[in-house]
């Protein structure tokens, strides 16, 4: 008997495409296969109130957040 798969919301949020990101995350959730993910993808990010806006909501579903940011300003602290 096959159990229906969890829903997932997966958050990708990238300063540049989010390719690489997403690949990654991908390739982890390969190994869950009881998990059925829902990409969001959030490229060129640029701001840490675009960036708080994803993460309020990621909070509201109980999602992943992975990122990828390049830009030192947007990586320390604003993802803590």
């Amino acid at each position: 008997m096959n159990l229906p798969k969890k829903k997932v919301h997966v958050f990708i949020i990238s300063d540049a495409t989010g390719i690489t990101a997403e690949m990654v995350i991908s390739a982890v959730l390969v190994q869950f296969r009881e998990i059925e993910p829902i990409f969001k993808k959030f490229p060129y990010i640029k701001t840490k109130e675009q960036i708080k806006a994803i993460l309020t909501q990621a909070e509201a579903v109980q999602g992943i957040v992975i990122y990828s940011l390049v830009s030192q300003e947007l990586s320390e602290g604003s993802l803590a």
